[in-house]
């Protein structure tokens, strides 16, 4: 019993980790690819003003 419990929560706080290692990844990434969006559209906006 307790041997599967502790697996268990092993189990779990590892797929925990994983999912805030993926999550932050993920958000580094949407935050560079926002970005280069915005000085991309901003370029344009100063070239065709």
């Amino acid at each position: 019993m307790t041997r599967t419990l502790a697996d268990f929560m092993w189990a779990m706080l590892f797929r925990i980790a994983i999912t805030l290692f993926v999550g932050r990844a993920m958000a580094q990434y949407l935050a560079m690819y926002y970005h280069q969006l915005y000085l991309v559209i901003h370029r344009f906006d100063v070239f065709l003003r």
